[in-house]
């Protein structure tokens, strides 16, 4: 059975909406964000959780979760940002959207890559991380391009939706990009 382009994305829309549950799940837990200066994507999140809680008791000793790579392991950006933002700038956008007017992964809906995207708009400037599990702010710069790019004129809602609308941010930020 073949989805329609509208089913498609009510099904992508349902399940990036339980992974950015999980994600403020995962706060609420107090699992960082951010570990020794690295953003850790869901699976690796969850990983730090089942490592560092108690074992109950009787129960066998936490065995470290293996997995396979996924598609932003080992693409953390480290020098440019052509690969995070190529993929995606529009969900660049939605983290500094987010971040600026108070929740980090209101307009990101994706499934994966959260950790990528993170990596790419800390090293254009634009957010930064704390040192508590969660802590992500935006930059001077950060502000000054929320408001110079009119992200605020961006709707509410997933960044995947946006369209043209985010056309003109999206220039702006692949002009940060250049060298």
């Amino acid at each position: 059975m073949r989805l329609t382009d509208r089913e498609n994305d009510r099904v992508l829309s349902a399940l990036a909406d339980e992974v950015n549950a999980a994600h403020l799940a995962l706060c609420d837990l107090n699992v960082p964000m951010v570990l020794e200066g690295e953003p850790l994507s869901l699976p690796e999140r969850i990983a730090w959780l089942n490592l560092t809680r108690p074992a109950a008791v009787g129960a066998s000793p936490a065995v470290p979760p293996t997995s396979e790579p996924s598609a932003t392991d080992g693409d953390r950006p480290t020098a440019g940002l052509t690969a995070p933002t190529t993929m995606s700038p529009v969900h660049v956008l939605a983290l500094v959207k987010g971040v600026v007017e108070g929740d980090p992964i209101r307009h990101f809906g994706s499934l994966l890559g959260f950790d990528a995207h993170l990596a790419a708009a800390r090293q254009l400037g634009l957010l930064t991380v704390g040192d508590a599990p969660c802590e992500v702010s935006a930059t001077e710069s950060g502000r000054r391009f929320y408001r110079e790019a009119h992200l605020d004129a961006l709707p509410d809602g997933r960044a995947n939706h946006w369209g043209a609308l985010a056309d003109d941010a999206v220039a702006r930020l692949r002009r940060m990009e250049a060298p």
